[in-house]
């Protein structure tokens, strides 16, 4: 078992994880992420039912970052799970938050250690991650 140190640690990789990630290393943090998933997304990495679809007009749903707001026009106001989709990997294109997540990794335990300040947290038969709040 590996054990690896980052200052702060997200679980989820759908808009929120995707913001807080980008957001916190922005900010100059040592940050991952973590996602059940196989790639960014979220709900919509795994919503691919005929029909899926947003209940949110767009603009609503979309990363609300600068660098991928430019370059990207949903086709319709209510965009389905395959245009989504496309939308996270043209976000990950412009940000680049995929290289710092997990994939296909669970959550197992997640504990605080007061002694030491720090978050720990076990992936389900992978390494264990620290969070460390002394930096």
């Amino acid at each position: 078992m590996c054990t690896k140190y980052y200052d702060a640690l997200v679980v989820g990789g759908g808009f929120g994880g995707i913001t807080e990630l980008f957001k916190l290393r922005q900010a100059g943090y040592s940050v991952h992420g973590l996602e059940r998933g196989a790639y960014l997304g979220g709900v919509w990495h795994h919503n691919r039912y005929p029909g899926a679809r947003v209940d949110t007009e767009v603009p609503c749903y979309q990363l609300w970052l600068e660098e991928t707001c430019k370059g990207w026009i949903f086709s319709e106001r209510f965009p389905g799970y395959k245009e989504l989709q496309n939308y996270f990997e043209y976000a990950d294109s412009q940000i680049h938050v995929s290289k710092d997540y997990t994939f296909e990794s669970n959550v197992s335990k997640a504990h605080w250690d007061q002694e030491n300040t720090c978050g720990m947290f076990k992936l389900l038969g992978k390494e264990k991650v620290i969070t460390d709040v002394n930096t």
